[in-house]
């Protein structure tokens, strides 16, 4: 999954992403990292001035039918 994506570029991919929304209708972006740990990429919606608009979390993998609710960010 961490292939170069050009041979003179330094880039290495870590996953694709997958566009989707929360129970809440809030959008998230996740992929996963390996088998049973995924990349979540939610929107910061408190984020004001200098602070980032977007946070990754890592969560291990859920059952389908679970999957729609992220990780509450103080599990991390």
């Amino acid at each position: 999954m961490t292939t170069p994506t050009s041979s003179s570029s330094q880039l290495l991919k870590l996953t694709g992403l997958w566009v989707s929304e929360t129970k809440t209708g809030r959008k998230m972006l996740s992929g996963e990292i390996r088998p049973g740990l995924k990349l979540l990429v939610l929107e910061n919606k408190g984020a004001t001035g200098n602070q980032p608009r977007y946070e990754a979390f890592l969560a291990p993998h859920q059952k389908q039918e679970q999957q729609d609710t992220p990780p509450a960010p103080e599990a991390f």
